[in-house]
């Protein structure tokens, strides 16, 4: 299995980090930060792999993996299908439950687990700590750019 982040991966968040900048100590909007997604711009490097992977190996178990919240299924697989010329209903996604804000590490470290992570071949995430779980659990992680983390 090869599993993509989609956030700082794939897709270029600059133009929503603004919902988790909080100038006044209230609590960080998550539900635009999510909402706004379907303005992000694709990440070229990212796109250009995932393609790469897709149409040399079709045959690849591919798991798109995101920390984004369910309630935004509809908008990250018609991102992806549109970025990636891929059929919406072949799309594979994993995604936080409504509600759930357990830390983005903790949340993907426990999909590893249910899939097992002998049977991950390689991972493409950004965030160094989620980095980190994938290397001490001994499967293949590149790391893309770092951005702006906040769980």
């Amino acid at each position: 299995m090869i599993i993509f982040d989609i956030d700082g991966v794939l897709a270029d968040t600059n133009n929503r980090e603004k919902f988790l900048i909080d100038k006044n100590n209230s609590e960080v909007n998550w539900g635009m930060f999510f909402q706004d997604a379907i303005n992000d711009l694709p990440l070229p490097a990212g796109i250009l792999v995932a393609k790469a992977i897709i149409n040399y190996l079709p045959q690849a178990d591919i798991l798109f993996l995101t920390a984004r919240e369910e309630t935004v299924r509809a908008t990250t697989i018609n991102w992806l299908s549109n970025q990636l010329q891929l059929n919406p209903n072949c799309i594979d996604l994993k995604m936080r439950a409504k509600g759930n804000y357990i830390e983005s590490v903790k949340f993907k470290e426990e999909i590893g687990m249910q899939i097992g992570f002998k049977n991950i071949d390689l991972v493409f995430e950004d965030n160094p700590l989620i980095v980190d779980m994938w290397r001490s659990h001994n499967v293949v992680c590149y790391q893309t750019s770092s951005g702006l983390y906040i769980d």
